[in-house]
C-alpha cells in the first residue's frame, strides 16, 4: 500500500488545501504563445465563461494519469478590468488555472510506484469579442476539438495568417 503525503520545497509535511490558492501574477513567466478565438454570439461575456468552464473539466489521457486543478483564478487584478466608465483598452475578462499532471515516467510501469509530476499554465482573457487563449498542446488541441463539435460553442479561430 502507497500511502501519498505532501511535502513542501522545505521537507516539512503539509496537509492538502481545503481551499485552492489565487494565481499571484508576480509568480509567473509564462512565453507568449496564444490561442485566438472570437465569440459569435450576442454574449461574449457568456462565451468567456463556457470557455473557462471547458478548460476546468477533467481531462483523459493514459493510465495511471491524474490531472488536478492546483490553483484557480487570478488576485489582484481589479486594476486591470474593465469597468463602465473606465479606460477602453482595459481587458473584460481574466482567468487562469494551474494543473498539476501526475503521471508513471515513460520508463516505468504503472504498478512500479514511480511517479512523475508536471505543472501547466493556462490563461483566458477576453477584450470585446477576442479571447487569447496561453495554454499546453493538450488542452490547446481540446479546445480546439471542443470547438468543432456539435453542439458548437459560441466561440471561432482567428485565422493565425492575419496580415
Amino acid at each position: 500500500m502507497i500511502i501519498a503525503t505532501r511535502i513542501d520545497i522545505l521537507g516539512r509535511v503539509t496537509e492538502p488545501p481545503t481551499q485552492l490558492p489565487v494565481i499571484r501574477p508576480e509568480w509567473l513567466r509564462p512565453y507568449a504563445s496564444f490561442l485566438i478565438l472570437r465569440c459569435v454570439g450576442d454574449d461574449s461575456t457568456a462565451a468567456f465563461r463556457a470557455l473557462v468552464d471547458f478548460m476546468k473539466r477533467p481531462r483523459s489521457s493514459r493510465a495511471g494519469t491524474s490531472w488536478t486543478i492546483v490553483s484557480s483564478g487570478f488576485g489582484d487584478i481589479a486594476d486591470i478590468l474593465r469597468e463602465d466608465g473606465r479606460d477602453a483598452d482595459e481587458l473584460n475578462d481574466l482567468d487562469g488555472l494551474i494543473y498539476q499532471k501526475q503521471s508513471p515516467p515513460s520508463w516505468a510501469v504503472l504498478e512500479s510506484g514511480y511517479t512523475e509530476t508536471h505543472y501547466s499554465l493556462a490563461v483566458a482573457l477576453r477584450r470585446r469579442d477576442l479571447i487569447a487563449v496561453h495554454c499546453d498542446a493538450v488542452l490547446r488541441d481540446a479546445i480546439q476539438k471542443w470547438i468543432d463539435r456539435e453542439p458548437r460553442p459560441p466561440l471561432t479561430r482567428v485565422p493565425s495568417d492575419l496580415s
